[in-house]
């Protein structure tokens, strides 16, 4: 997935609003592909952490942690889950290096969860713990069991949605979700991108800006509410239709960018008219 026009955007922020945005980005995009478990998303996130520096990446932890947000847990938990996924395809060696980092995160995460008052407030997260433990009790005893494997995958997707800083006391994702996503092997990526490689690279842009949309909405996030404006200013919301209108599953999102744009508009219009109405007289 291209997204320099996306780092070229958040380079041009000013801090502390950059770090801000560079972990509020990064964490909506993990939250698209662990809810959607697109490919594509998930090459997007890898792309975009790799795209700015280590210490950028320690100041925007930092500014987060200080706000009560153990950013970086999730994004451990974000790292682990894809490298679970490829539990099947390894050998003996691999799998019991993967379930000892796995249990070696769980050792992480509890005690910050006790700690954190934030997390605290979140009562699921130990019993997630506990049965993530036990899950990895079951894999060592039987390593070929896809009904553990499969439970695992459910008990990190649930963890890291508690561990997300605008999701807190979520649920997990339900099994079908309004997001839509299209990766290297769905059809209409195979019928268009031979002739129409711009066409791909808008569609990329108007998932990221589609999963930013949802995010502003879902967590009443003004800054992300901003974000998500802004992008819309520079690639218009009628740019964003003609994308997703080829795509399969695409009806919600384009609903969405139709109505975040009609919210977007109606509250300049209530602004303008708030600047512009008369002042009262006095009688």
């Amino acid at each position: 997935m291209q997204i320099a026009w996306l780092i070229s955007y958040v380079n041009g922020l000013p801090q502390p609003d950059r770090s801000y945005t560079m972990c509020r980005i990064l964490e909506c995009l993990m939250s698209n592909a662990v809810a959607t478990n697109d490919s594509s998303m998930e090459y997007a996130v890898i792309n975009f952490y790799t795209k700015f520096t280590v210490t950028a990446w320690n100041k925007a932890q930092k500014q987060m942690a200080n706000s009560g947000v153990p950013f970086e847990l999730c994004r451990q938990v974000f790292e682990v889950l894809g490298l679970v996924r490829k539990y099947p395809g390894a050998n003996v060696k691999s799998r019991k290096m993967l379930v000892s980092l796995v249990e070696r995160l769980m050792d992480d995460i509890q005690p910050v969860s006790e700690s954190n008052a934030e997390l605290q407030s979140n009562k699921a997260i130990p019993n997630i713990i506990t049965s993530i433990r036990a899950t990895l009790e079951e894999l060592k005893q039987q390593p070929d069991s896809d009904h553990s494997l499969k439970q695992l995958l459910k008990w990190l997707k649930w963890l890291f949605s508690c561990l997300s800083a605008h999701h807190s006391h979520g649920q997990p994702a339900p099994d079908q979700s309004p997001y839509y996503h299209c990766s290297e092997d769905c059809e209409c990526y195979q019928r268009n991108k031979h002739g129409m490689r711009m066409f791909i690279h808008d569609v990329e842009k108007c998932k990221i800006i589609d999963c930013l949309i949802i995010a502003a909405v879902s967590d009443a996030d003004s800054m992300m509410s901003n974000i998500a404006r802004e992008l819309l200013e520079r690639y218009p919301v009628n740019f964003c239709l003609r994308a997703v209108q080829w795509l399969h599953n695409s009806d919600y999102a384009y609903l969405r960018f139709c109505l975040f744009d009609a919210i977007r508009f109606a509250k300049q219009t209530n602004t303008c008219l708030l600047y512009t109405s008369p002042s009262p007289r006095d009688s």
